[in-house]
């Protein structure tokens, strides 16, 4: 079955950015919030990453279980660190995605300045 709806959600030391985008439509939902670097607060990142996910299931009336996610998160990188997210998500606060995958808020800043060609990108900031 292919997916509805898509959640994106781009988490740096400074700050955290969900957008979700129903497919058929094109209807796009977005939230922000505060840090969601793993490496330097996992709670506080955790804390923001869901506060992000519960207010774009709000506005979209969407269950996390009918979304597929990625999440590019500074110190996503860390398969122990992506690994203890997964893990607080589901058993912490009871969210659990159709499918989530974790990377580094590098990865996803590559693939997002050009559509995963290949190229240079230079990174500056928190």
């Amino acid at each position: 079955m292919a997916p509805s709806y898509i959640l994106a959600i781009d988490g740096g030391g400074t700050k955290v950015v969900a957008e979700l985008k129903e497919l058929a439509t094109g209807k796009q939902f977005r939230a922000q919030a505060g840090s969601a670097s793993l490496s330097n607060d996992l709670d506080l990142a955790v804390e923001n990453i869901v506060k992000v996910t519960r207010e774009v299931c709000e506005q979209s009336n969407v269950k996390p279980s009918d979304m597929v996610t990625v999440m590019g998160l500074a110190g996503g990188s860390s398969v122990s660190l992506a690994e203890q997210v997964k893990v607080m998500l589901k058993l912490i606060y009871e969210i659990e995605f159709a499918y989530l995958e974790i990377t580094s808020d590098a990865t996803t800043s590559l693939y997002g300045a050009n559509l995963g060609a290949p190229c240079v990108v230079v990174a500056l900031g928190t």
